[in-house]
């Protein structure tokens, strides 16, 4: 497993994050940012573990892409540290944008915070249509209706 940012390696600090519980963390370097992909169930029981994940891969001005395909069940603890983790990003002059959540995960994120994230339907569709931390809503997919 590998992560970087930049030319400095952030491997150290993602590992101080700890893992997660009930969950798979697959960190990424690509197109000028992070993918951290999560599978399994997110809910009170890895919400903090999952927050500091997310923390750990936050530097200046980089992109994070979080990758929702394989993630079953989100409660509001977890949407929550996805949110708060965006925050965290912009302050930074990054982003967090979010990838192939499924229908009840998305409908949970859109409830919750619908001027949120953007959502985008894969991975790659967020690396193609939003290439730069600067662009935060270049191409993202638009909140379902509820």
């Amino acid at each position: 497993m590998s992560l970087a940012v930049g030319s400095r390696p952030c491997l150290a600090a993602w590992q101080k994050a700890g893992p997660v519980p009930d969950t798979q963390v697959s960190p990424s370097a690509r197109a000028g940012g992070v993918v951290v992909a999560l599978r399994g169930e997110l809910d009170i029981t890895n919400a903090a573990g999952t927050a500091r994940i997310l923390s750990a891969a936050i530097a200046p001005q980089l992109r994070i892409i979080v990758d929702l395909t394989e993630v079953t069940f989100m409660d509001c603890t977890s949407a929550y540290a996805l949110i708060s983790s965006r925050a965290q990003a912009r302050k930074t002059g990054g982003d967090l944008l979010l990838a192939g959540p499924q229908p009840p995960v998305r409908r949970l994120l859109s409830l919750l915070d619908p001027a949120g994230p953007p959502v985008f339907t894969s991975e790659q569709e967020a690396i193609n249509r939003c290439p730069s931390s600067r662009d935060h809503t270049a191409g993202a997919a638009t909140r379902p209706a509820i």
